[in-house]
């Protein structure tokens, strides 16, 4: 029997799935936007208090269907932080273009800007996971004010080792974050202001684990050579800020 491609295959089920859900998510969020900008311009005073019991309760159901059950669609909690982002960032945009910002435009605010802070922390993760698990395990033994004993617990050779690593890695991982997150949001502008908050978190990363460098070789690392400068990492950010 014939299996070759023909106009007539019958769809893969799960591709079709996902198509209808994008579908509808695109769909739905922009008419619940819609229609809460639409019953807030109303500004019926008599009815105001029975309006935000209800827009409360969509809001609820808007939120547990996108946050719940779409995001979850997502296989990495990245991608479902992206995702969440999007949906957000459009009922936001939307309200504020009808002039209706309000109650739910300042809860969909907050929640965007939860978000955000988890997809950077997410995102770097991908290529910067090791660095962070580092600083986050080492900073409680060598902070200012512990003992020898607790600064000669840190893993030196785990130090170099990374050290070494970003040396070799920092420009093809700071162009795999722009490549990564400008693809990961439609709003070019959305996906800036998130791409310069993704990588100042790292400039901050980068400057912590060089404070335990210093605290744990106070006379300089015998691997100094091996460290790329802060103004270095400051200006390739700025070029890729300004680039995309």
């Amino acid at each position: 029997m014939w299996h070759g491609g023909s106009p007539f295959a019958r769809p893969d089920p799960l591709t079709v799935f996902c198509v209808l859900i994008k579908r509808f998510v695109v769909v739905a969020r922009r008419r619940y936007a819609e229609f809460v900008a639409s019953l807030r311009l109303l500004k019926a005073a008599n009815v105001e208090p029975m309006l935000a019991t209800i827009l409360r309760a969509l809001r609820v159901e808007v939120e547990k269907v996108l946050a719940e059950r779409l995001a979850k669609q997502h296989s990495t909690a990245r991608n479902q932080a992206a995702f969440l982002i999007n949906n957000y960032d459009l009922v936001v945009s939307l309200l504020a273009e009808r002039g209706a910002r309000s109650e739910d435009s300042l809860h969909f605010e907050q929640l965007l800007d939860s978000i955000k802070a988890i997809f950077v922390e997410e995102q770097l993760c991908v290529d910067y996971g090791r660095l962070i698990t580092y600083i986050r395990q080492t900073e409680p033994m060598v902070v200012q004010g512990t003992s020898t004993a607790d600064v000669a617990r840190a893993d030196q050779g785990g130090m170099e080792h990374l050290l070494r690593s970003f040396q070799d890695t920092w420009q093809q991982g700071i162009e795999s974050i722009n490549r990564d997150v400008m693809k990961s949001f439609a709003n070019l502008k959305l996906g800036m202001e998130i791409l310069k908050q993704v990588l100042t978190q790292l400039l901050l990363y980068y400057t912590r684990f060089l404070d335990l460098v210093k605290q744990v070789y106070p006379n300089g690392a015998p691997f100094a050579q091996h460290i790329v400068s802060i103004p270095t990492l400051m200006k390739e950010i700025k070029q890729i800020s300004r680039s995309v």
